[in-house]
């Protein structure tokens, strides 16, 4: 586990994923591998923190899954080839990192930073392609802080509750604007807000978003693990 999160954060951290994930408590405290049957689900999602997995998902594609190695399971082409018969689709495959008080490092804040409502967030991701609005998962969020250039707004970052005291954060930036710094400076804003009101904050980013992952270590998140998650389409 990263040495630089407190013990507390990365218990909290484990908590979560064993209460989303449906398994007993301690479950990531083990070096094997869980398994968690969801009957009637069509879902498989694969969970690595700090090295500890968990795999949940309906019966069949946990007996397919059972028998790989740590190593692949945790590789989504491998996971994807062992479901190959059951149709998976990967509708989703991410870095997890976390900040706590210890590891955030707020970045400068420009005057065009600000708390803002659903509207103007809705404005400013309507400058992003469709993969960058649905990544930033902004729209199912709660609180929000937007940066402006000429009083509109064109970046977006905001966080929404999760279980165990953790706040989910997002960012998504208009294409003609990336490259300014934007994305950082409304980032810190809502992450220093949600550090305020939550104990731990996450960051999830897709592994090929080079952009998104910056952001995420430059405010001191922490990289604990990935998650893999599938549609089985039999």
């Amino acid at each position: 586990m990263p040495s630089s999160l407190s013990t507390a954060t990365l218990r909290i951290v484990e908590s979560l994923w064993e209460e989303r994930m449906r398994a007993p408590e301690g479950a990531l405290n083990s070096s094997e591998v869980s398994f968690v049957e969801w009957p009637g689900f069509t879902a498989t999602v694969i969970v690595d923190i700090g090295g500890s997995v968990l795999v949940a998902g309906p019966a069949e594609a946990i007996g397919r899954l059972h028998e790989l190695p740590k190593q692949e399971l945790v590789d989504a082409r491998a996971a994807e080839s062992a479901l190959v018969d059951l149709r998976p689709l990967l509708i989703g495959q991410a870095l997890l990192g976390y900040a706590d008080e210890s590891t955030f490092t707020r970045a400068p804040a420009p005057q065009t930073v600000r708390q803002a409502d659903r509207d103007a967030v809705e404005q400013a991701i309507s400058q992003c392609e469709l993969e960058d609005r649905d990544e930033s998962g902004l729209l199912e969020m709660s609180v929000w802080f937007v940066a402006e250039d000429e009083g509109v707004p064109v970046a977006a970052s905001g966080y929404e509750s999760w279980p165990r005291r953790v706040a989910h954060c997002g960012v998504a930036v208009g294409a003609e604007h990336r490259g300014r710094g934007m994305g950082l400076a409304v980032a810190s804003g809502a992450v220093e807000h949600a550090l305020r009101e939550h104990t731990v904050a996450q960051w999830r980013s897709r592994d090929t978003n080079v952009g998104s992952r910056r952001v995420g270590e430059r405010l001191g998140f922490v990289q604990m693990g990935t998650q893999a998650a599938f549609e089985l389409r039999t």
